[in-house]
């Protein structure tokens, strides 16, 4: 039976906050005011599933390509 090390359980956490963060929509709001630094508020604008399906596919084929040679890669290599 294989162990779970902690590199399975650090990429895959990392990966999902990363996939959940990149979903995240921040609009940008202006106001006019005379004060130019308080001109520009950011609101969140929802969560946006494509963006963070596409980040999920990414992590996905990462994940598999840093598995892969973490178990040693090709067999036949000398």
């Amino acid at each position: 039976m294989n162990k779970i090390s902690a590199f399975k359980i650090y990429t895959l956490v990392s990966f999902l906050i990363i996939s959940f963060l990149s979903g995240i929509v921040i609009k940008p709001h202006f106001i006019l005011t005379d004060n130019p630094s308080q001109r520009v508020r950011y609101i969140l604008g929802g969560f946006n599933f494509e963006h963070s399906l596409a980040t999920i596919s990414i992590c996905l084929i990462v994940y598999l390509i840093l598995e892969f040679f973490e178990n040693g890669g090709f067999k036949d290599e000398k």
